[in-house]
């Protein structure tokens, strides 16, 4: 894939996330996607089950969102963001946030794609 191709990708995963448009962002992960949150101790590998705990997220963090994108290069098969994850905890999240809380995470992420698939995403932050 293009550099264009890679960062196009990206950039659609980004701005679905951004809109709560799950079914678009399925489209671009593979079924056996690797997700891995590093810090905050969540490895998913499966398109089925990383959705599973994004729908759950949504109750307790509605508003969630990416911003402040700061710098994005794509090479090879790789993307990296950085950028700024931001939310309000809805309910009291254990080791997280209490109810009513603002959370912000500055973030690098990390997604290879492979035929137009993010076959790999990594956040650390």
């Amino acid at each position: 894939m293009t550099q264009e191709e890679l960062l196009a990708v990206a950039n659609a995963y980004v701005e679905c996330y951004n809109s709560d448009d799950l079914a678009t962002m399925k489209t671009l992960m593979s079924e056996d996607v690797e997700v891995t949150h590093h810090n905050r101790g969540v490895h998913r590998i499966g398109r089925d089950i990383v959705f599973a705990g994004k729908e759950g997220a949504a109750a307790v963090i509605p508003d969630k969102h990416f911003r402040d994108r700061r710098r994005i290069v794509a090479f090879d098969d790789v993307v990296l963001i950085e950028h700024t994850w931001a939310a309000t905890a809805k309910a009291d999240m254990p080791g997280f946030a209490k109810a009513g809380e603002s959370i912000e995470l500055e973030l690098c992420t990390v997604m290879t794609i492979q035929d137009g698939k993010i076959v790999k995403y990594d956040d650390y932050g």
